[in-house]
């Protein structure tokens, strides 16, 4: 990694309006191909309903810019935040997107709706799964004006003094005490609740 890269990592968007698995992906490939000036380094996806496909199309967009773009399956935790750390770009839709960036102030594209609810920090920018829509984004947090924007973000997970808080908490938690369960009346079953329709 001798040039500036992105730390690209899709996970398949499983609620019933995001579309299929493979035009997410295809709409993000065909936005980093129209990109120059950055190598893609590009994680494998998740095991949810299509991360296959997104893994295998992720591949095949490495294997054909080899020059541009790259594939690991996974860079386990230690190198994975060591690429964030380093990276020019973090893309993608994971949750590290927009809960670990903001702390290494790194611009970020969070692409659809999976992380929707999630706080979101300024040096993250949120967009549509659409081509048009990440390559516009992509080349915004590239941008010389968006990097003083991701330098000031602040995380709202950087309390402080973490472990002390936790610590605290465990030193009054009364371990002796039993679990409570919840004995109350159950819901009737709906089956045509849990189907999507």
């Amino acid at each position: 990694l001798m040039q500036p890269f992105a730390l690209v990592t899709y996970h398949p968007a499983t609620a019933p309006a995001a579309g299929s698995p493979a035009g997410q992906v295809q709409a993000l490939c065909d936005a980093m191909a129209a990109v120059d000036g950055v190598f893609w380094l590009i994680t494998g996806s998740n095991a949810d309903a299509g991360g296959q496909v997104c893994t295998a199309m992720m591949q095949t967009f490495a294997a054909a810019h080899p020059d541009r773009a790259g594939f690991v399956q996974s860079l386990g935790l230690r190198r994975y935040l060591s690429a964030m750390d380093c990276a020019a770009l973090v893309a993608g839709n994971s949750s590290s997107g927009v809960v670990e960036t903001p702390t290494f102030k790194v611009p970020t594209v969070n692409i659809g709706r999976r992380q929707a609810g999630r706080a979101i920090c300024a040096n993250v920018l949120c967009c549509d799964a659409d081509e048009p829509s990440i390559e516009a984004a992509l080349r915004r947090a590239l941008s010389p004006a968006f990097a003083p924007v991701a330098a000031g973000a602040v995380s709202p997970y950087n309390g402080g003094e973490t472990s002390e808080k936790i610590c605290a908490v465990l030193a009054k938690f009364d371990f002796a005490r039993p679990k409570i369960f919840y004995d109350g009346p159950v819901p009737e079953f709906d089956p045509k609740r849990s189907v999507l329709v």
